[in-house]
């Protein structure tokens, strides 16, 4: 998420500080797995998202109205 993050504005990966999930506290615990997979979610509302990349740069590329 952060290398895309980077990307979208322009930044260098290098930038991004990468750690072990397992080094973040949180309260409560989470599951080893946390990824997400909203296919089901998607075909039961006839949505088609779209991939993170994409959504992150028609965030970024868009004007203040």
């Amino acid at each position: 998420m952060g290398d895309a993050l980077a990307a979208a504005r322009g930044y260098p990966a290098d930038r991004v500080q990468r750690v072990p999930s397992a080094s973040v506290v949180r309260t409560p615990a989470s599951p080893a797995d946390i990824s997400m997979d909203g296919s089901r979610t998607a075909a039961a509302l006839g949505l088609q998202p779209r991939p993170f990349a994409e959504a992150l740069g028609l965030i970024f590329d868009q004007s203040p109205a």
